[in-house]
């Protein structure tokens, strides 16, 4: 006799092939995820060296605001030739400006910090994203900037 049909092992087999390729998925996803998080804090992080770097090679105020989704770098270019102390004026340079695809939480006052003529910032805080990856904040200190991860109360250097 020769009946047509499916036994229960192969249905078996198939099911568990496709719950196999969905934990890949799954899987996959969550460390992109956690990727593009470090990506993201690693570019920001990038951001603030560079602005630290042209304070101390220009002898010039640089100036970071930090939006919900954003955050802006400028240079006190004006007037010319030294500044006037702040980065308000039309004059001033934007070094850095940029959207972010997550919500950007910190502990500055005004959302704002600046980079003193000698490199040195004039306050202390963090910068982090609140979502869970290996590097996933900013510890900015006078003397430096550090990669770490939010532990619920503060950034763990990495």
């Amino acid at each position: 006799m020769n009946t047509k049909g499916f036994t229960i092992t192969e249905v078996v087999i198939v099911v568990a092939i496709i719950a196999i390729l969905f934990a890949i998925t799954i899987s996959f996803q969550g460390w992109m995820r956690r990727y593009n998080v470090e990506r993201t804090i690693r570019e920001i992080h990038a951001d603030l060296l560079r602005g630290r770097q042209i304070a101390l090679s220009e002898n010039r105020l640089v100036c970071v605001t930090l939006g919900t989704n954003s955050y802006v770098i400028k240079g006190d270019y004006s007037p010319v030739p030294d500044g006037d102390g702040d980065c308000d004026d039309q004059g001033d340079r934007i070094i850095v400006q940029r959207s972010l695809p997550y919500t950007l939480r910190n502990n500055f006052s005004n959302n704002t910090f600046n980079f003193q003529k000698d490199g040195l910032s004039n306050r202390m805080g963090h910068v982090r994203i609140e979502e869970q990856a290996y590097i996933n904040c900013i510890d900015v200190f006078t003397t430096r900037i550090n990669l770490g991860e939010w532990n619920g109360s503060q950034c763990i250097a990495k």
